[in-house]
């Protein structure tokens, strides 16, 4: 994928965020609105790497690594926490709302992050 089209599926992901928020089915929502913020952030980052070193990583495998490689050694470790909230949710039984606000609140950081 290139760097346009990862700025384009980050937007896509954005504009469901909304609905996945206000969800009638509640709290039985933020496993999947957990998984936007991820699938999001991942994009935004490969959309920024790629503006930034003229490269970037089309799989979260090692992109914390490939993070501190490149001299963004915050934005890997940002990512680092939202990806262990991600796996808790995912793969676990975390997905308390808590998770769901401090996965915004990375989000929202490499957002900011990637829009400058």
């Amino acid at each position: 994928m290139l760097g346009p089209d990862h700025r384009l599926a980050a937007e896509d992901i954005d504009a469901t965020l909304p609905s996945l928020t206000a969800s009638a089915a509640g709290e039985r929502a933020n496993r999947m609105i957990i998984e936007a913020y991820f699938g999001s952030a991942f994009h935004w980052i490969a959309f920024k790497s790629e503006q930034l070193y003229s490269k970037h990583k089309n799989n979260h495998s090692k992109l914390v690594s490939f993070l501190r490689d490149v001299g963004e050694p915050g934005i890997g470790d940002r990512w680092r926490v939202l990806e262990e909230i991600r796996n808790g949710s995912w793969y676990g039984h975390r997905h308390i709302t808590e998770d769901v606000t401090q996965a915004e609140a990375i989000w929202q950081e490499i957002h900011t992050w990637a829009s400058n």
